[in-house]
């Protein structure tokens, strides 16, 4: 929809690393693909493309599928992206200004939002979102769900204008604003 809508690239993670807009959007992906295939999506709300590579051989309901996960690559420190803690995607400044915004401006230089690969790493079954696809339909997350999730992890502390980031699961899992002005969420194990 990008490309249709004229999206070549985007400039947002700074005027050295323009970000070609490439790949899916991870619910289609052509026939025929193959174990050694590496695939492309294009996450709109992260204003970044990511790579998927082969992981196992899954049955769903008698169909037998591939199943492709993020390469672990993508999580090295990278500073292009402003992503200097290994594992974490650093998505603050692409989604404070958008596509092509000035990643110089204040706006982007707010609230720090990470993401971590794979989403779901250390997070608990939380209210409203489900891990493995949605009970019933088996329908999957977007992107912007998924780093929601991602906000949900272990012993968590972000400063207080994260609140505003709380979704209705947070607010009925175990979630507390403490005194010093942060958000903090320490699940028990």
């Amino acid at each position: 929809m990008e490309v249709e809508s004229g999206w070549a690239q985007v400039s947002s993670w700074g005027p050295h690393c323009a970000e070609a807009v490439r790949g899916t959007d991870a619910f289609q992906f052509r026939p025929g693909l193959s174990r050694q295939d590496s695939l492309r999506v294009w996450i709109t709300e992260l204003y970044r493309s990511s790579a998927l590579l082969y992981d196992s051989d899954v049955d769903l309901h008698g169909v037998r599928l591939l199943r492709f996960v993020p390469d672990p690559r993508e999580g090295e420190p990278d500073a292009c992206h402003h992503q200097r803690i290994r594992g974490l995607l650093n998505v603050t400044v692409p989604t404070a200004v958008g596509p092509n915004g000035n990643a110089s401006s204040p706006a982007a230089h707010g609230v720090r939002l990470y993401m971590s690969l794979p989403h779901y790493c250390l997070v608990r079954h939380l209210y409203g979102m489900w891990a493995g696809g949605e009970e019933g339909t088996g329908g999957r997350e977007g992107a912007a769900e998924r780093a929601a999730a991602a906000l949900h992890r272990a012993c968590t502390t972000f400063p207080a204008a994260a609140a505003s980031f709380r979704s209705d699961a947070a607010e009925k899992a175990d979630t507390s604003a403490s005194a010093g002005g942060a958000l903090t969420r320490c699940d028990s194990a």
